[in-house]
């Protein structure tokens, strides 16, 4: 056990030197525990895959604040759970901006049916309405599909503010398609 710790003190700080290879054989002896660790919690050979490979290049890129002495492999560990957590989360925030896009464009879709014209047409109102900022981020998200870091990227904007604007842009037009329907149905 003792000896185990010493080679991997020393392939450490052979990295921390830039020694790829030392690297190399850090992984190869943390690679099946990390996979497997992932294996039982993602049963996806892909993500496995793209998540082990994150756990590493991540681990490998922050190999400086590793305190040497300490337990390299609960940090490694730390640091799978945390990239997990991270894909998890973007994997739940994917799937309600799908659901809304598939609301959005069922709308759409559906303007010829004769049940949808006043929803879609006070939805085109409304997006009609909205200011060319907050139009240009419907258009980002919704029509071009961009990611919300992408969107931020693109606009030169935090990824904060990219979701904080499209929660009150969705907000806002609910209000308004709403609005739009009642005054249509006091006018019948």
């Amino acid at each position: 056990m003792n000896s185990s710790i010493n080679i991997e003190s020393k392939l450490i700080n052979a990295v921390k030197r830039g020694d790829l290879q030392a690297y190399d054989q850090l992984m190869e002896m943390y690679l099946p525990q990390i996979r497997a660790y992932i294996a039982l919690r993602v049963p996806v050979s892909d993500i496995i895959d793209e998540l082990t490979q994150e756990t590493f290049i991540f681990a490998y890129r922050r190999i400086d604040s590793f305190t040497t002495g300490t337990q390299f492999r609960a940090w490694l560990f730390a640091i799978t759970r945390n990239m997990l957590r991270k894909k998890i989360q973007q994997y739940a925030r994917e799937s309600v901006n799908k659901e809304r896009y598939l609301l959005f464009s069922s709308l759409i879709d559906k303007a010829d049916d004769s049940d949808n014209g006043d929803e879609i047409a006070a939805l085109q109102t409304c997006l009609g309405s909205i200011p060319e900022n907050q139009s240009k981020l419907i258009k980002l998200k919704y029509l071009e599909k961009l990611k919300g870091e992408q969107i931020a990227e693109a606009l030169n904007r935090s990824t904060d503010w990219v979701y904080q604007n499209l929660h009150r842009i969705r907000s806002a037009m609910r209000t308004c398609i709403k609005e739009r329907l009642s005054r249509q149905g006091d006018s019948i």
